[in-house]
C-alpha cells in the first residue's frame, strides 16, 4: 500500500500567494506592498503567518505592526487611517479557505 501523496506548496508559492493577498486585501501605498514583498523574500515564516491569520482584528495588527518594524508610520497616521473594513474580511475568508485546504491536503487519496 503507498503512502498518501501530500501536496506542500513551495516557499516561493508561499511568499507568491502572501503577496498576491496582501495586494489584494490591505489598503497599503506601492512602497508600502513592496517592503512586505521584500520582506516575504527574506522571511517565509512571515509569510506563514500572514497566510495563516484568521481573525479580522489580528491580521489587521500584524500588518500594522509589519508596517511599524519597517519604520513606516503608526496607527492612526494618515497614510493607515484609510484602511478599508473589507481587508479584514477578506484576511478572515482566506484564514478559512487556507484551513479547508490544509485539511484536504492532509486526507489520504481515496
Amino acid at each position: 500500500m503507498s503512502q498518501p501523496h501530500h501536496h506542500r506548496r513551495s516557499s516561493a508559492e508561499q511568499r507568491i500567494e502572501a503577496t498576491a493577498l496582501l495586494q489584494n486585501t490591505e489598503t497599503l501605498t506601492a512602497e508600502q506592498a513592496i517592503a512586505f514583498s521584500d520582506l516575504f523574500e527574506q522571511n517565509t515564516a512571515r509569510a506563514d503567518t500572514y497566510l495563516a491569520l484568521v481573525h479580522a482584528d489580528v491580521c489587521e495588527l500584524w500588518v500594522q505592526k509589519q508596517l511599524e518594524s519597517m519604520g513606516f508610520p503608526t496607527a492612526g497616521s494618515a497614510v493607515t487611517e484609510g484602511q478599508s473594513p473589507l481587508s479584514g474580511i477578506l484576511c478572515f475568508f482566506f484564514g478559512i479557505v487556507v484551513a479547508v485546504d490544509t485539511l484536504v491536503h492532509s486526507l489520504p487519496n481515496i
